[in-house]
């Protein structure tokens, strides 16, 4: 039945992006045909997830926040699209575990590591959760894409507090994937987030890409993901979508 809603959902999303936002694929043909693929793009509306996910051929797992389960219809209709509920609070190395089972599935993962909307204009700190992910399920063996992708126009059709989305263009972009340890090399996360900015249309000089809990480029940083303190675990909650 799930699959039912799911695929109906997707169908509806993707008739409605493409008549009212004009919605455009750019390199869709990057995303790997098979395989456990963790999905990285930036966020700044609430029409990003359906975005980003309605025009692929393979279906997509979003996190989300658990508080959404109980609202009325929607919380339900959420339920049948595989969504990982993650409670906000303490929550996040939960929401990691379920973030692993589901690429350990072979699944595609489709997560926001800016944390939350972010202003537009510029792609927030990436947060360290996906080191943790891409660290525990290369030590257990399996292989993971990383697929990034630049979300356009999203913040001008649905900005926050807007009660219905405007009719303006929406644009999703994705670059060519890069394996785990192309990644994981780089601690400070800033290769991953360049490249989200670039397909995002943003300059990446305009963007902060280090947060005051992790190095600065210059710096860098010897200890591997999975020493992050518990601060730097439990704040990597990375597709709340408030």
């Amino acid at each position: 039945m799930s699959h039912i809603i799911y695929d109906a959902s997707k169908f509806l999303c993707y008739l409605f992006g493409k008549t009212w936002f004009r919605l455009r694929y750019v390199g869709r043909e990057n995303l790997p045909k098979s395989g456990a693929v963790l999905l990285i793009a930036n966020h700044c509306s609430h029409l990003d997830p359906p975005m980003l996910g309605c025009g692929l051929p393979r279906r997509v797992r979003y996190m989300a926040k658990s508080s959404l389960r109980k609202v009325p219809i929607m919380g339900r209709w959420i339920a049948n699209l595989e969504v990982l509920f993650v409670e906000r609070e303490g929550g996040a190395r939960a929401g990691i575990e379920q973030g692993i089972r589901a690429l350990q599935e072979g699944a595609v993962l489709g997560m926001f590591p800016e944390g939350t909307r972010g202003p537009g204009g510029s792609v927030q700190p990436f947060k360290r959760g996906i080191l943790l992910i891409l660290d525990k399920l290369r030590r257990q063996g399996h292989e993971v894409k990383v697929q990034p992708a630049g979300i356009r126009g999203t913040l001008q059709a649905f900005p926050k507090g807007a009660w219905f989305p405007r009719p303006r263009r929406v644009e999703v972009h994705f670059g060519s994937p890069m394996s785990a340890e192309e990644v994981l090399a780089d601690r400070s996360l800033q290769s991953l987030h360049r490249r989200v900015s670039i397909l995002a249309g943003i300059d990446p000089g305009e963007c902060r890409e280090t947060g005051p809990d992790r190095p600065e480029a210059s710096g860098g940083s010897d200890s591997p993901p999975e020493a992050s303190s518990a601060r730097g675990q439990d704040d990597s909650l990375t597709s709340e979508t408030r």
